[in-house]
């Protein structure tokens, strides 16, 4: 899995529709679904310039995909829809 750089993490989900926010040391993304927070949320810390295959990986586990349906979103080869349907396909409730 290649790296991604965090500014391109960033604004990838940002159009998936996460919603960043910043806490303490780490900027949580928040799944929005229907004008509603999902429970859904990946982080990272605030110091990461580019992200490696470990903590995209760890990432892909805590919106509950796998690495690649995670890298389809940040490469946006999947859609907003596309996301929301390949999650409520999976069981999660959103």
């Amino acid at each position: 899995m290649p790296s991604v750089r965090t500014n391109d993490l960033e604004r990838a989900l940002q159009r998936k529709g996460f919603e960043g926010k910043v806490r303490g040391g780490h900027v949580y993304y928040f799944l929005i679904a229907d004008g509603k927070h999902t429970g859904l949320h990946a982080h990272r810390s605030l110091r990461d310039l580019e992200l490696h295959s470990g903590r995209l990986g760890q990432m892909a586990r805590e919106l509950r995909l796998s690495r690649d349906e995670f890298m389809e979103v940040v490469d946006c080869t999947r859609d907003h829809d596309g996301l929301i349907a390949l999650l409520r396909s999976k069981g999660v409730t959103i």
